[in-house]
């Protein structure tokens, strides 16, 4: 909080989704299961999934509702 007691710094609960690149064996299962769970296209998963990057993130807005959607 600030001085006039407004809050500077807020905590909020997200869900998130990232992959480790280097860890991933089965390129095309992997990317093809992503993209439908992700709602996104085959070709931008495996861009993210192949990156020389020891940790990538892969949600977005989309992975919000979707996961929402898949909760009891």
């Amino acid at each position: 909080m600030d001085r006039t007691g407004e809050p500077l710094a807020l905590s909020l609960e997200a869900q998130s989704v990232y992959a480790r690149p280097h860890r991933i064996h089965d390129l095309g299962s992997v990317s093809r299961a992503l993209a439908k769970i992700l709602i996104s296209t085959l070709f931008e998963v495996k861009q993210k999934i192949t990156a020389d990057k020891p940790f990538v993130g892969l949600s977005g807005r989309s992975v919000l509702k979707k996961l929402s959607r898949s909760r009891p």
